[in-house]
């Protein structure tokens, strides 16, 4: 998957794809879901491409600046699991170079897998990924961002976006704060996702009345797999 921000030189929201970071799934890749909470879910080596913002001009051509990917490294070391274990879930997360043989030494593609446990949160779980809280990208000048997915499995997945991160509690646990999410389908295709399409949720709860996300501190971007009976209450 490749994920990038573009921005046109007016208002409006565009969007480039293959700037984008990207999920490349290799068709071995799968995410199986069960029609009760019975068992966990395996995560199958879902590969991620770049992630890149893009501008474009007047005339319609595009520039790019990867974050992920694309002409630089993903830098997994900037990437942690944020997993339902924080609530006493079993799920677990990793990414990874998406050929640790070392044929992709630039670490341009990721894969993103694991297991989905949906038994000890009583029918509901997630696992994701996101970045360091050291990270920051001011998004402002784009509009929005790209995924592109090769081979697919057909799954859904949530694209994550935060302005605010708070200092931790006392016993370790993040404090929640709004987040803007995206669904989208695994499946080979390339989107195209305007800052508007991102829905503000707290803990897992539409927030209509959310203010607007801050695009010129974006602190974090997370890749979420979730399964749902009930919704409990998360932080990514």
């Amino acid at each position: 998957m490749a994920i990038w921000p573009w921005a046109p030189s007016s208002p409006q929201v565009v969007t480039n794809l293959s700037a984008l970071p990207h999920i490349y799934n290799d068709g071995a890749s799968q995410i199986h879901t069960t029609a009760k909470p019975s068992a966990a879910i395996p995560i199958n080596h879902v590969p991620l491409g770049p992630v890149a913002p893009c501008a474009m001009s007047m005339q319609g051509s595009e520039s790019l600046h990867y974050l992920f990917g694309g002409t630089c490294s993903w830098d997994f070391d900037s990437w942690h699991a944020s997993d339902d274990r924080v609530r006493g879930g079993k799920s677990q997360s990793h990414l990874e170079a998406a050929s640790p043989s070392g044929s992709d030494a630039t670490h341009q593609n990721a894969r993103f897998f694991g297991n989905l446990d949906i038994t000890a949160l009583g029918g509901a779980g997630f696992a994701s990924q996101r970045t360091a809280d050291s990270k920051s990208w001011d998004l402002s000048p784009y509009s929005g961002l790209s995924i592109k997915i090769v081979n697919g499995d057909g799954k859904k997945y949530t694209l994550i976006l935060k302005d605010e991160i708070l200092p931790k509690r006392p016993d370790g646990r993040e404090q929640s704060t709004v987040s803007w999410e995206y669904d989208f389908v695994g499946e080979q295709s390339e989107l195209r996702i305007s800052w508007a399409d991102f829905k503000p949720t707290y803990c897992g709860k539409a927030m209509p009345d959310a203010d607007p996300l801050d695009l010129t501190g974006i602190k974090r971007l997370s890749i979420m797999d979730e399964k749902l009976f009930r919704r409990p209450a998360r932080q990514v």
